[in-house]
């Protein structure tokens, strides 16, 4: 593989980091965590085409695979910067693993004290209203 190749997959790796310093270090924002992960995800398709085509290293594909997942992975500990419905599926979780209907109490509601924490009602955006999600969604957040 030629030279400009190379030359252009390390720039565009530099992107990539750049953009993930930004986003943990100093901007954690949707907009910074969209950037991230839509360039890694752009850079290992590319890397995909230029194994199909042939005209790739394998030294190569490994490095540019393993620095894309080394960045994906630390990022799954980043709190959720899209939503913070996060926090009402962490209670609604939390409700029905103590066996109460979610869809009878509101977060706030004085049922529900004992299950209570730092976190758990305040930072649920809505937390007089009844959840909304359906009794699927409810279970993944009981998995959660």
């Amino acid at each position: 593989m030629n030279k400009m190749i190379y030359e252009r997959f390390f720039l565009f790796i530099i992107l990539i980091l750049l953009f993930y310093l930004y986003f943990v270090f100093y901007n954690n924002t949707i907009y910074g965590y969209f950037y991230t992960f839509s360039l890694t995800s752009i850079l290992l398709l590319l890397t995909m085409l230029l194994v199909i085509k042939g005209t790739i290293e394998l030294k190569l594909i490994l490095w540019i695979t393993t620095i894309i997942f080394v960045i994906k992975i630390i990022t799954i500990g980043i709190l959720p910067v899209g939503s913070d419905d996060y926090y009402c599926y962490l209670l609604d979780g939390k409700v029905l693993l103590n066996c109460i209907n979610q869809f009878q109490y509101a977060p706030d509601s004085e049922t529900l004290n004992h299950l209570h924490s730092n976190l758990l009602p305040l930072d649920v955006t809505y937390p007089h209203i009844k959840t909304i999600y359906f009794p699927l969604s409810q279970a993944a957040f009981d998995i959660a």
